[in-house]
């Protein structure tokens, strides 16, 4: 449930605040993870998140920020957050992503800051045109719209528009972390408390 969403009649009334708690509560844990992604990256001269991953993530965080969730003051605070935490994920991979693909792919390793530029203008690209075409008229998506509000209009749902970009965001940022750990052979900057 998005903060500007209305509960139907029939809802609880400790509905409404108990999902503002869960989503609090979400946006510690994701800014938890991307500190510790950071600072261990920092710390073992790796870095934590796939490139892939990073430019997905950056581009969702981006197109939610400016757009989707503007209007939006929880949302909108915790995509900036998230914004400013990826600048030092961004960081490590940059400053310590040439050593990781040394051996591996030694042009990616070399040309890692213009990959991941282009990767991450690419993903914004296609977030921003999906939220555009899903928020250009009510009722897109699945199910019924009441209640749901974007910007003050009725029946348009940011929370199934989060679903798809940001589910598909974290399924590649997990599958791509595994394939990382698989392919270095060891964890870099992730681990248990991160995951």
């Amino acid at each position: 449930m998005a903060a500007t969403d209305t509960l139907p009649p029939n809802a609880p009334i400790w509905l409404g605040p108990v999902c503002d708690i869960l989503l609090s509560v979400c946006i510690l844990c994701w800014s938890v993870a991307y500190a510790l992604i950071v600072s261990r990256g920092w710390h073992h001269k790796s870095y934590g998140m796939p490139l892939l991953a990073v430019a997905m993530n950056v581009s969702w965080e981006c197109v939610y920020a400016v757009y989707v969730t503007k209007g939006m003051w929880l949302e909108q605070f915790c995509c900036a957050i998230w914004l400013v935490l990826d600048f030092g994920i961004i960081y490590t991979a940059v400053r310590n992503g040439p050593r990781e693909w040394k051996t591996s792919s030694p042009f990616v390793g070399r040309h890692i800051g213009p990959i991941l530029a282009l990767l991450t203008m690419i993903g914004f690209a296609g977030q921003l045109s999906f939220a555009t075409w899903f928020l250009s008229r009510p009722g897109v998506g699945h199910g019924d719209k009441a209640g749901k509000r974007w910007r003050g209009m009725e029946g348009y749902d940011v929370i199934e528009l989060g679903f798809w970009t940001g589910g598909t965001v974290q399924l590649v940022l997990s599958a791509s972390s595994l394939a990382m750990l698989l392919a270095r052979g060891h964890s870099g900057a992730a681990g248990y408390d991160i995951w």
